[in-house]
């Protein structure tokens, strides 16, 4: 008699939080990449009745601005990873779990672990290296490099990939640099 393969609630919900988490990264990218700063409109002189004025733009509400989305980023990062590392708990405590889908909640645990401990190398040598603000987010064999930067040069671009895969051991293709301004 064969057996069937049967997904469990718990391994639903493990693959669910996996593909928001994914999602989650994925539109804080988009939205990164699409984020824009104000420009001052153009004066020509003319004045009409009850037109807007640009008083001005407070620049140090810009510069907090730019460090919330680091700020913001990281919290949005340690948020979703106690939400998974919670749901892989869950998953092995449960009495009514399969042996099988307690092993891969255990797998996927230590997977956790270790891209937690490659972001926080990651990060703490792209520091040393000059990037003051940088976050790496290490997704199974992908790596996301985000940098505040008014551009990068080459040699720093190869500084960051040489970081990223003395680090993780990851291939060149699949490690992605976003610069933001």
């Amino acid at each position: 008699m064969k057996k069937s393969f049967v997904i469990g609630k718990k391994a639903v919900v493990l693959c669910v939080l996996v593909l928001a988490l994914s999602a989650a990264v994925y539109l804080n990218w988009q939205m990164s990449a699409s984020d824009k700063s104000v420009d001052a409109p153009q004066d020509t002189g003319e004045e009409y009745l009850g037109s807007a004025q640009f008083v001005g733009a407070n620049v140090s509400s810009v510069t907090a601005q730019k460090d919330n989305y680091f700020i913001n980023a990281r919290k949005e990062r340690e948020e979703a990873r106690e939400n998974e590392k919670d749901s892989l708990n869950e998953i092995i405590s449960d009495l009514k779990s399969s042996d099988e889908s307690k092993k891969a909640a255990e797998t996927s645990l230590n997977q956790l672990a270790k891209s937690v401990e490659y972001e926080a190398n990651i990060e703490t040598l792209l520091k040393a290296k000059g990037f003051n603000e940088c976050i790496a987010i290490v997704n199974g064999s992908n790596v996301s490099i985000i940098v505040r930067t008014e551009g990068l040069l080459g040699s720093e671009t190869v500084q960051i990939q040489d970081i990223v895969m003395s680090q993780t051991g990851i291939s060149l293709e699949n490690i992605k640099i976003l610069e933001v301004n």
